[in-house]
């Protein structure tokens, strides 16, 4: 599993020595991500592109076709191409995560992940968007999701830290002082 993460920090990496001179490093991301979510979450063509047969002109063949409806840039095409001749295309997720990773903090920007009881108002997105920027000192994208079993509150994730404001933590924390 290490090896898996190295070699797609590697290739990640190597995205933004390409993308960065370019300024087109969020593009380049969008791009991965259509990739990664709509052709490669196909299960009978990654089963096809990743069958262990010799023939790389008819995988090359079929990837090009399936990737024809979306406008993706030579840079992407060239990443899917290399991965698939090195039998690499498993990899593709991970590099994606990890060139996503990279670009935010070369951009000083900060993914919060917010786990909220029910549905935020845009005012309230705004004011904890405001207010952790102000803590973190960067840019802020919140990735609300509703989670009714927290009861109330919010579970902020933020890098690998985990902030739990949720009711059902607090009730759990009275219940152990309790007993």
């Amino acid at each position: 599993m290490k090896k898996i993460n190295v070699v797609a920090t590697k290739y990640a990496e190597a995205l933004i020595k390409i993308a960065k001179p370019q300024n087109r490093l969020d593009n380049l991301a969008e791009e991965l991500k259509v990739v990664v979510e709509t052709v490669l979450s196909n299960e009978r063509l990654t089963k096809i592109l990743r069958h262990p047969s010799p023939d790389h002109k008819d995988k090359e063949a079929l990837l090009k076709e399936a990737i024809s409806n979306y406008p993706l840039s030579e840079t992407t095409l060239n990443l899917l191409l290399l991965l698939l001749k090195k039998d690499r295309l498993t990899l593709l997720e991970g590099i994606f995560l990890r060139y996503t990773k990279l670009v935010d903090t070369l951009q000083n920007r900060c993914q919060v992940d917010v786990i909220s009881s029910i549905p935020l108002e845009f005012a309230q997105e705004e004011r904890l968007r405001a207010k952790l920027a102000d803590i973190l000192q960067a840019k802020i994208k919140l990735n609300v999701k509703i989670n009714p079993k927290i009861l109330g509150g919010l579970v902020l994730h933020i890098g690998d830290k985990i902030i739990d404001g949720s009711i059902i933590k607090r009730l759990f924390m009275l219940r152990k002082e309790l007993i």
